[in-house]
């Protein structure tokens, strides 16, 4: 499976769709309470392929090769990370996730597949980190408590820890699942 179209923070439940649209429910009611249309590529439709919420209480939504940063439950955009020629984003978005400490955002895609590594607090590209060939593409991100270590699983069902502490960050471990 996929990368989750769901995420919920304490008083909201997202939702991402396949229209495009981001959709905030109220917890308690679950009555809509926000949505946000996210288009990329010269107001092209296309699905959200995942939502995340941090630990800073932003939401992440991938959208083609873009991940949006959101404030929530406004839905009002406060970053677009996507690729330049000094950030090379390859293929389409597929996972994000936020470090423990806010400082750090990871999103995922399958063009290197890659893990790129943003700064948030000025939301610059700080470097990628290549998986192994034939690995597949990460689908699911998550930082360890620690904050030393990113875990992600793989399109194939491979599981890599990502070492944060070396710089450049690199893959430490890999295997099958």
């Amino acid at each position: 499976g996929g990368a989750p179209r769901l995420a919920v923070s304490d008083d909201y439940i997202f939702l991402g769709g396949r229209d495009g649209i981001v959709t905030g429910y109220s917890a308690g009611s679950l009555n809509i309470k926000t949505r946000a249309r996210l288009q990329e590529g010269g107001g092209k439709l296309s699905g959200v392929a995942f939502v995340y919420v941090g630990q800073s209480r932003l939401l992440y939504a991938g959208v083609h090769a873009t991940v949006h940063v959101l404030e929530t439950p406004s839905l009002q955009t406060v970053a677009k990370l996507r690729g330049s020629s000094r950030a090379p984003v390859l293929g389409m978005v597929c996972a994000a996730a936020e470090s423990t400490d806010g400082r750090l955002a990871f999103s995922s895609e399958n063009g290197g597949p890659s893990v790129h590594i943003w700064d948030t607090a000025d939301w610059s590209w700080v470097t990628r980190v290549d998986l192994s060939a034939g690995g597949g593409p990460a689908l699911h991100l998550a930082p360890l408590p620690s904050g030393r270590l990113l875990a992600a699983s793989t399109e194939l069902g491979r599981f890599l820890a990502i070492d944060l502490e070396a710089w450049p960050p690199r893959c430490r471990e890999e295997g099958g699942g």
